[in-house]
């Protein structure tokens, strides 16, 4: 897993990670302890307890909006977020401050490098497309100094570009970099010059993307907001994609054990691959072998890992153990739900029993056990409903009352409240920089997402109630300098309010309200709006 380093460019930082412009601000579910958590018990490993103690690191955390959320969500775990971007580290601290969240903090400078104690030992670390973006030397470094905070039986997630899928957007991306070497205007006009000259090569024909297909439409798709994305994941000093094989024994020199993906149904063969070829995965001499065989069937060009420091479970009471304590929950409304899912050469419908008595438990009774199957087979439906993603893991609080779903239903029809710091400053803050907005639900130790002006409405319901929410909504888009488009241009106060209030009765019409009302997120309102 080395290479020689390459010689760092401005604007680069350490290890030549590109630090003059920010990167996007996401939201990465699977970042999770609770998921990764879910992962680790249906794969095999034993999940890391969530209760005071717990410790969550983000290496290479952006922003830190993933960090945010979850650290609103389990209040009870601290949450450590590292950056070598100091406008990453500002934005992160400043929401933090707001929303009184004191049980996250934020950490300037390479991981590698900090002080001994500056981080705790870790139950979690995760380690996002940052192996890729960094050069051989400070990747070692790194790989050694977050193994050995991690504790015995964390758990990492590390995420990376992967081969065979990135093998000719490798060739693309050092094209991007070459052609725009002198470019002036730093990473974000290295980034505006390449996607420009991508544009001219495939609108002229180049053989490249004539062969491959799958790259012209990844330019179709680009941007011209993408900027930062483009920068950060075409323009660092240097890229290395990685076959599994090299990073599996870069990890297992150092003590961990490989558990699954992230993405549950990559670990279930029936589900990973056309059914002509599951033979070819179930024929695997090792679960190596299994997963180098579904790379090349899938053509992989990003994984999402999940490793345990030290062995997985090899006793299977402790097993089933490990699953049968996972907790689920249908955290959207269920009506809207497609239970007719892709899973790229595989498509399973998830009607009929028992999956429908499943969901419709996981709906009305978020994060209880299910009731009524033998053990067998409710982990069987529990792991292929992760898989799908039509339920999510959660981890409810002790003591944490919720409403009913019917229950849900009636108070979402009344004057309701935004309660958790968290979730206002999300509403009024992120949303001005995210196309999708966290909200933490600590009853559940979950968190779901929605859109950026949905965000804004939900926090308008809130402060001036149904029938003022749109005309709120405006003003508060308005004094932030942003604008509603309507047919092509900007829309008038009168078209953005009937806009936003069609949107609203939409949202309280497919249950949307409802199902925030059920997770706690939205709270009947005990008294008058908050100032």
């Amino acid at each position: 897993m080395s290479e020689a380093a390459m010689s760092p460019e401005s604007p680069h930082g350490a290890g030549g990670y590109v630090l003059d412009t920010a990167y996007l601000y996401e939201l990465y579910a699977d970042h999770s302890p609770v998921h990764l958590n879910a992962v680790a018990a249906f794969a095999g490993a034993r999940p890391r307890p969530l209760e005071a103690g717990t410790t969550w690191c983000d290496v290479g955390c952006g922003n830190g909006v993933s960090a945010l959320a979850i650290a609103a969500a389990l209040p009870q775990v601290a949450v450590i977020g590292v950056d070598l971007n100091p406008r990453h580290i500002a934005f992160a601290r400043g929401i933090a401050e707001a929303a009184g969240l004191t049980n996250a903090r934020f950490l300037e400078g390479d991981h590698a490098a900090l002080p001994a104690g500056a981080v705790p030992p870790l139950d979690f670390a995760v380690l996002h497309g940052v192996l890729s973006w960094v050069d051989g030397p400070t990747r070692e470094r790194l790989l050694d100094r977050v193994l050995a905070d991690l504790k015995p039986g964390g758990l990492l997630m590390a995420s990376y570009d992967a081969l065979p899928g990135w093998a000719a957007q490798k060739v693309m991306r050092d094209m991007m970099v070459a052609v725009t070497r002198d470019v002036e205007g730093g990473s974000l006009g290295r980034a505006r010059a390449a996607l420009d000259w991508l544009r001219r090569m495939k609108a002229g024909g180049a053989t490249f993307f004539r062969d491959n297909p799958a790259l012209g439409r990844l330019v179709d798709d680009l941007r011209d907001d993408q900027l930062p994305y483009i920068a950060h994941e075409y323009l660092n000093a240097g890229l290395w994609p990685f076959a599994f094989a090299q990073v599996n024994e870069a990890l297992a020199a150092r003590g961990a054990s490989f558990v699954g993906r992230t993405e549950m149904f990559l670990n279930i063969a029936d589900l990973a691959a056309p059914e002509a070829l599951h033979d070819e995965l179930t024929g695997a001499a090792s679960r190596a072998e299994f997963e180098a065989r579904r790379d090349f069937v899938r053509n992989e060009g990003f994984r999402r890992d999940v490793y345990v420091k030290g062995a997985g479970l090899d006793d299977l009471a402790a097993w089933e153990a490990a699953m049968d304590a996972q907790r689920l929950a249908v955290t959207e409304p269920l009506a809207g739900l497609d239970r007719d899912v892709a899973f790229g050469g595989v498509r399973v419908s998830f009607t009929g029993p028992p999956f429908d008595a499943a969901l419709d438990y996981w709906e009305t009774h978020p994060g209880h056990p299910l009731p009524d199957l033998p053990g067998e087979t409710a982990r069987e439906v529990a792991r292929l409903l992760l898989a799908a993603r039509l339920v999510d893991p959660v981890a409810p609080a002790p003591g944490a009352a919720l409403p009913d779903a019917a229950a849900a239903a009636r108070l979402a029809g009344g004057r309701l409240s935004l309660p958790l710091p968290f979730n206002r400053v999300a509403c009024t803050r992120l949303s001005a920089v995210a196309p999708r907005v966290p909200l933490a639900a600590p009853a559940l130790g979950a968190v779901v997402d929605v859109g950026a002006v949905d965000a804004l409405l939900l926090m308008g319901l809130a402060e001036a109630g149904r029938s003022e929410a749109p005309r709120w909504t405006v003003r508060a888009m308005a004094a932030a300098g942003r604008e509603m488009q309507h047919d092509g241009r900007r829309a008038s106060d009168a078209e953005a309010e009937a806009l936003l209030d069609e949107r609203l009765d939409a949202l309280q019409a497919t249950g949307r309200v409802a199902k925030l009302v059920q997770l706690g997120i939205l709270q009947p309102a005990a008294s008058a709006p908050h100032a």
